[in-house]
């Protein structure tokens, strides 16, 4: 048995590095439920930077509108720096949520999306994004099946490929006045 895999997790992790790298402390997560993956990279990063897990800071919702009626809203009542959307859908609705609240992105809020997209590139200066490897993970599992075929040999093992970061222009360092409340 072969198997190719890359995990979501290590995409949360990805996320919240690239945002300490600017100097963000104050970093939510927002997902929906089937994105549990992503936040436990979150919390992990989080927790190794020695940064604080607050409840508030994270939100799991059941729908796009659940997490625009309460994930949203909930960032901006604790003046977050920076969001991990936890898919692209989740970023558009931030967009258009952000914008409707006249918070600028990036100046006023960083945003990381899991999971890229031409359409991000067109929101604003762009949405940096964690392009999942999923192309490379086909590819290679098609290449691996091909040999097998053609060799007439079983080949075992697994293979892990690395999210990579795509910057866009939604990342910068974090206001002053609200890294220190």
């Amino acid at each position: 048995r072969t198997t190719f895999y890359y995990s979501m997790s290590e995409a949360g992790k990805i996320a919240v590095k690239r945002f300490l790298q600017e100097g963000h402390q104050r970093i939510a997560c927002i997902t929906d439920e089937e994105e549990s993956p992503v936040l436990n990279g979150y919390r992990e990063a989080m927790r190794h930077a020695g940064l604080p897990l607050k409840t508030s800071w994270v939100y799991e919702g059941r729908s796009w509108k659940d997490i625009e009626r309460v994930g949203f809203r909930q960032c901006l009542v604790e003046r977050v720096t920076a969001v991990i959307c936890g898919s692209r859908e989740i970023a558009c609705c931030l967009w258009k949520y952000m914008h409707q609240a006249s918070v600028i992105i990036p100046d006023e809020l960083a945003v990381i999306v899991i999971g890229d997209d031409s359409l991000l590139e067109v929101l604003g200066n762009g949405l940096t994004a964690v392009q999942l490897p999923v192309a490379e993970v086909c590819r290679s599992a098609v290449n691996s099946l091909v040999g097998m075929i053609e060799s007439e040999k079983t080949v075992r093992g697994s293979r892990y490929f690395l999210p990579t970061l795509v910057e866009r222009g939604s990342v910068m360092r974090p206001p002053q006045t609200k890294q220190g409340e």
